[in-house]
């Protein structure tokens, strides 16, 4: 050791006067250089004299002194290169030297390394730290891949040494795994990786994990055991996975990733908990008998109508008597038991796949995997039974249709008259798809909302949609409206008649809501049922303000089941209901519609022989008359008031508001065509007796629909008209003419013809004075 390191110092020593002598010649060449220079300036100095000069004889001798003395410089300048060239080639054999110097020191540093690297093994193997040793021979193997030249002995001691770390650690962790002793595994797991022999590690540890998890995972040899059981055992497999994939998570990412151990951790715990948790589903849904409770429920459908078409009378099958919601909920958990398995198990993939960069997947596909195939099985399933329970829920509201009392959040005072079946509707379709959301499985859920979409857009619109056709025919026939049903014998032809209309509609895929017509005997016509339009209003509205809870409901729910971003099958499903609520909101314009076409020719049966008797080319004694007791307008107010009372007593307010605002523009209208298309003979006391009969009529209406927007609309071409009559010169047009009015709410709507001829059934003014005015 002492003569390597004396021949060493020699060695630097050696070096050091090399490159001095090196820097001595750097020094000399630099000098030569510089004399190269000056003789270049001086050949160009003696250019410019010979081109801008003419030659004499005293310069003439100068130049061949100056040749002289040039040729003397040119010939050191030889000389000078010869030397440099001498010196270049022992500047190269310096570099050269030097090279093998610093080559012989990395060596020796190289031997240095290794000497004490084979010391700290040795004493690592000696103390069995089995890790430290590891990491030794891992710098060993390192100071080798530098090419730096060891000792034969040297290397077989390294390869003697890595076997026995081998040996030891792979006796070491089958002792761990023979004894299941977990810490012992992990421990041993993080030598691997430096010890360059991972895939074998890793493949010892998934044995290990692969053995203890299915002794965890032991299916009833009974498979005939409780649903309690079975359920429990479902749980179990899938906390086992979750487990053991957390448990070894952390060795696998830290001393396993250059061989993808965690996702071949993953893999292995997923393709052993599947099979038992298929096993153990597909026992279940044995166990229940899904497959035949579907069926039977169908062909009970099925018996129910051939039974009702032979004896034309009602039945109630045993599918009708059971109660399918403990079922639902039973199902319900264990598909969210199976959800929240998979989400995990996916997210968890997604970490690794982020950790190791890789882009495959070592997991079957969800379309591939046996889990996921038994899952959508019992989806199906649950999905059948979910439109059985519907389906039977919403036969029951129909067939026992009562009329009943609420309070609506605009109306917290009143109570409103509405129609059972909203209720009973809603409040299954709400706890129908609050389960199917809780479920976390896609497909059930979206099957759950179609199925509710439907259930509101076909079965009960088709309902309420027939009473709102039948609105005009029903006051026609109904007169005054007394009650809320009028022409009903009993509460068995409400039903029946029910049971009708539900028959009428289109009828959603798999749900055949068999209703039994009503019983006629021959030769009598049965009555004929009305529901008061009241009733039926009110319950449009209802539907809309519960599907505006149903909608929030469902939101929540949904944000609560499923992470962002939602997936786009539920996001459609939820955005439909919007669509539903348009159609009830169109429903509803159109029932107000009916209404207003059946007073509109009432009303102008009443008003027109008024009109008729009525004057506006008044006398002062007319005028006070007019005063005391309007010829018209308190008689049209009345005549309004008998119609919309009976209206206002059971309608919602927001529905009254609408009908009276309906009612004002059917009124408007009336009087415009009456009194302004064609207007009559007006003086200026004829004039401002219209402008006293039209603020009457529109103050009631006012003071029915609070005033709102809709109602300044309505009557602002006639207040309009009304102000082009009462001008007291023809000029006074122009301060208002094509400005908005009703403090800025309406838009100025008459023509420059129609003010003319306004302006013309003024009795006090000439043609002259009208055709003066300018209307632009």
């Amino acid at each position: 050791m002492l003569m390597r390191n004396q021949v060493a110092m020699d060695k630097r020593r050696e070096l050091e006067a090399i490159e001095a002598k090196e820097r001595a010649l750097l020094e000399e060449m630099e000098g030569f250089a510089k004399a190269n220079q000056h003789k270049e300036a001086l050949w160009r100095a003696t250019e410019a004299v010979l081109k801008n000069h003419l030659v004499t004889e005293d310069e003439a001798a100068s130049i061949h002194v100056l040749c002289r003395k040039t040729k003397n410089v040119a010939t050191a300048i030889d000389g000078a290169h010869e030397v440099a060239e001498k010196m270049t080639r022992e500047v190269r054999h310096l570099g050269k030297i030097q090279e093998r110097v610093i080559a012989a020191i990395e060596r020796s540093d190289g031997v240095l390394r290794v000497r004490h690297g084979m010391q700290r093994l040795q004493s690592c193997m000696n103390e069995r730290n089995y890790k430290d040793a590891a990491t030794c021979l891992r710098e060993l193997r390192d100071i080798e891949a530098l090419e730096i030249p060891i000792d034969v002995g040297d290397k077989l001691r390294m390869n003697s040494a890595e076997n026995d770390i081998r040996d030891a650690i792979e006796k070491q962790m089958e002792i761990a795994l023979h004894q299941k002793d977990e810490v012992t595994v992990l421990k041993m797991g993080s030598i691997f990786e430096p010890m360059l022999f991972a895939e074998e590690g890793a493949s010892m540890i998934l044995a290990f994990v692969a053995t203890q998890l299915k002794d965890r995972l032991q299916v009833p040899s009974n498979i005939n055991v409780s649903v309690q059981e079975l359920t429990a055992n479902l749980v179990q497999v899938f906390n086992s996975v979750a487990e053991s994939t957390l448990r070894f998570e952390a060795i696998m990412l830290q001393s396993f990733a250059s061989v993808r151990g965690a996702e071949r951790l993953l893999q292995t715990v997923y393709t052993i908990g599947s099979p038992v948790a298929v096993q153990i589903l597909n026992a279940y849904m044995k166990q229940k008998k899904l497959a035949e409770s579907v069926n039977h429920a169908k062909a009970a459908h099925v018996q129910e109508t051939n039974n009702a078409a032979a004896a034309n009378t009602p039945t109630k099958p045993e599918a009708e008597q059971k109660d399918w919601n403990p079922q639902l909920n039973e199902l319900a958990i264990v598909l969210q038991h199976s959800q929240t398995y998979e989400r995990f198990i996916r997210a968890r993939e997604i970490h690794y796949l982020s950790r190791s960069g890789a882009h495959e997947s070592l997991l079957p596909s969800y379309n591939v995997s046996s889990l996921n195939n038994a899952v959508q099985e019992l989806a199906a399933f649950y999905c059948a039974l979910e439109d059985i329970c519907l389906s039977i829920s919403t036969k029951k509201a129909l067939s026992m249709e009562e009329i009943r009392s609420i309070s609506t959040e605009a109306d917290s005072i009143r109570l409103i008259p509405v129609s059972s079946i909203i209720d009973e509707v809603f409040y299954v379709s709400r706890n129908c798809g609050c389960r199917a959301l809780a479920t976390g499985h896609v497909d059930s859920a979206c099957g759950v909302m179609n199925l509710l979409a439907t259930l509101l857009q076909t079965t009960v619109y088709d309902i309420f949609n027939t009473r709102v056709a039948s609105i005009p025919r029903e006051m026609r026939d109904a007169g005054p409206l007394v009650g809320l049903l009028t022409h009903l014998q009993s509460t068995q032809n409400l039903r029946d008649h029910v049971q009708t209309i539900a028959t009428l509609g289109k009828k959603m895929t798999s749900r055949n809501i068999n209703i039994t017509p009503p019983t006629s005997s021959s030769g009598n016509k049965p009555a004929s049922i009305v529901v008061a339009p009241p009733v039926t209003l009110n319950s449009i509205t209802t539907i809309l303000l519960y599907l505006s809870q149903l909608q929030k409901t469902l939101q929540s729910e949904t944000k609560a089941a499923f992470q962002d971003p939602l997936p786009p099958q539920l996001k459609s499903c939820l955005n439909g209901l919007d669509d539903t609520t348009k159609t009830y909101s169109d429903l509803m314009t159109l029932g107000i519609k009916h209404i207003i076409g059946v007073f509109q020719p009432k009303l102008a049966a009443f008003l027109t022989p008024l009109i008729k008797k009525s004057s506006y080319d008044l006398t002062d004694a007319m005028f006070a008359t007019n005063d005391v007791n309007d010829p018209y307008a308190c008689a049209l107010v009345a005549h309004i008031k008998s119609l919309l009372d009976p209206y206002e007593q059971h309608l919602a307010r927001s529905i009254f508001e609408r009908l009276v605002d309906a009612m004002a523009v059917v009124t408007a209208d009336l009087l415009e065509s009456l009194l302004v298309t064609k207007p009559p003979v007006f003086n200026q006391l004829g004039a401002m007796q219209l402008e006293k009969d039209i603020r009457v009529v529109s103050a009631y209406f006012g003071e029915k629909c609070q005033y709102s927007k809709q109602h300044h609309l309505a009557f602002g071409t006639l207040r309009q008209c009304v102000m082009v009559l009462n001008v007291d010169v023809p000029d006074d047009v122009l301060e208002f003419y094509g400005r908005p009015t009703t403090k800025g709410v309406v838009e100025w709507k008459l023509p420059a013809s129609r003010v003319i001829e306004l302006l013309q059934a003024r009795t006090e003014f000439t043609t002259v004075e009208i055709a003066a005015i300018e209307l632009k």
